[in-house]
């Protein structure tokens, strides 16, 4: 019961930010698509420049880009925000009855449902224009991804909230860090040769993991079939004791702010 009534606030609380979102924007929902488009379009011409390509990319090129795209951005979202989530939230916290240990999960849950629209569209574009003989193990997969990288949203949430309140100034450190692990990243490597530093740095990014599963579901690169699998058995793993830390340490928090 206690499961049900904290889902039903955090659909309730995620709605109502959806809505307020959207509703004084001129195109409203045609941003959760447009946008992301926009991104893997102006990075992928980016990056072809710097490599010395003039061409156009291949449809498969950038379709692999959009769709590495919304995993990345999605992750960079829920971390940034997260990062300054409890003290904007001061008030809420202070007040003893709230479960404020569900703040997190409806930031991931709004920023969660608007890439569920996009990678929908993403992958429906992916099957259809891109041959796949093994559709329907791509879907099960793609499925196996989505709801492990919900959980994984999540677990990173809940850490990253308490990372932002002991460590201010990565609010201001980790957006460029990110946008500079991200040229180096599967997004626009996939299968290249990095140089040894960029490839120990990348290997050391959990950003860049959720990435390879992403693209082992939808059968993008040669290997790591297994990845979404681990993938799942590393967020079943990390997200109850996520959830105890948490729990245990927002408490704290309570007491601080």
């Amino acid at each position: 019961m206690h499961i049900v009534k904290m889902a039903q606030l955090v659909l309730n609380l995620a709605w109502h930010e959806l809505r307020a979102q959207r509703k004084d924007t001129l195109l409203g929902w045609g941003w959760v698509v447009l946008w992301p488009v926009l991104q893997a379009a102006g990075l992928l011409f980016a990056v072809n420049v710097l490599r010395g390509n003039t061409g156009i990319p291949s449809m498969r090129a950038m379709l692999i880009t959009y769709l590495g795209v919304l995993v990345w951005t999605t992750s960079v979202a829920v971390i940034v925000s997260n990062l300054g989530l409890l003290q904007a939230h001061r008030e809420m916290i202070l007040h003893i009855r709230f479960p404020f240990i569900v703040l997190p999960i409806v930031d991931v849950t709004v920023k969660f449902a608007t890439f569920l629209i996009q990678i929908v569209i993403g992958v429906s574009l992916w099957l259809w224009l891109v041959p796949q003989v093994a559709w329907p193990l791509i879907l099960v997969c793609a499925i196996v991804f989505v709801v492990s990288f919900y959980f994984a949203l999540i677990t990173t949430a809940w850490i990253t909230s308490l990372l932002g309140l002991a460590v201010p100034d990565l609010s201001f450190i980790l957006p460029p860090a990110f946008l500079l692990l991200l040229t180096i990243s599967p997004v626009f490597h996939l299968g290249a040769n990095l140089p040894p530093a960029a490839q120990y740095l990348d290997n050391l990014n959990p950003l860049s993991f959720f990435i390879s599963s992403w693209y082992a579901a939808i059968d993008a690169q040669a290997v790591g079939a297994h990845l979404p699998w681990t993938f799942l058995i590393a967020t079943t793993l990390a997200l109850p004791a996520a959830y105890k830390v948490s729990t245990a340490m927002y408490r704290e928090v309570a007491k601080v702010l």
